[in-house]
This record gives structure tokens, sequence and C-alpha cells, in this order.
């Protein structure tokens, strides 16, 4: 997503934070490498060659925020104007769920973009389904 995102606006100064709940995976995601064999086409156009393989350009790499975070537990970030939250609520209690999507309604901007995975679904009367291939992808306040 972030690439799809940014091809147009790489040098922007767009922010994007992730977070994961796994403290290793998050805590080794900003100094990735990679071999070039195992890199599909469309990223490679966004790394360069170091010492022990493939990496993001710095300019990707400085855009990214890595946090260690559960979802569950709400965290202090700027209003967002896109949500990526793929294959993740559906595996939440309903409890769980309601909290995350209140967290979302209060985090959003209006016009914002929530984007989950394609079976998953939210009902909530300041979001508005819109169609896409592959996600259930909702806008605030539309």
């Amino acid at each position: 997503m972030f690439f799809l995102i940014n091809k147009q606006f790489l040098y922007l100064g767009l922010k994007f934070w992730a977070n994961d709940s796994d403290l290793l995976a998050i805590s080794m995601a900003p100094n990735m490498v990679f071999m070039v064999d195992n890199v599909p086409e469309l990223y490679k156009e966004y790394m360069v060659k170091g010492r022990n393989g493939w990496t993001f350009l710095q300019a990707i790499r400085d855009s990214i925020f890595f946090e260690f975070h559960d979802v569950l537990n709400t965290n202090p970030v700027p209003p967002l104007d896109i949500i990526l939250c793929r294959d993740t609520v559906s595996f939440m209690s309903a409890i769980d769920q309601r909290r995350i999507l209140s967290d979302f309604d209060e985090k959003a901007k209006n016009g914002a973009a929530l984007i989950f995975g394609s079976h998953e679904i939210m009902n909530r009367p300041n979001w508005k389904a819109v169609n896409a291939d592959n996600a259930s992808v909702f806008i605030k306040g539309a």
C-alpha cells in the first residue's frame, strides 16, 4: 500500500505509522534486507543494493515510523488520512471490534479512508463503503 500511495509523492514528506504487537518483527523492520531474487518487480525501483543485499531507499525508510503497539490499546497519533488494517478486526471479539472502530473514528480525519481485508465489514453511520477490488474500503463522513 505504501508504494502505491507514495510513488507519486515520495519526497513530499508523507509520514506512515507502522504498528505491530510482535516486538522482534517491528524492531527489525527498519533494517530489512532482501535478496533481489525475492523482491517483486514493483518494489525494485524503491531499493538500493547494500553490503548484505537490497534495502529500501533512505527516503522511504525515513518516512515510516515503526512502533511496537497493540492496536487494542490507544496510542497518540496525529489525525490520519488513511488507516490500513487488513485482516485484523475480523479476528477480534465483538467488544474489541467496537473499541478499535471507535478509536479509528476518533483518529481519522473527515474524508479519511479505512482499508480492511476483503471479508471485513464495518457498520458505522459516519463511514460509507466504496467499491474496491480485494479490500473493503470505507470513507469517513461521505
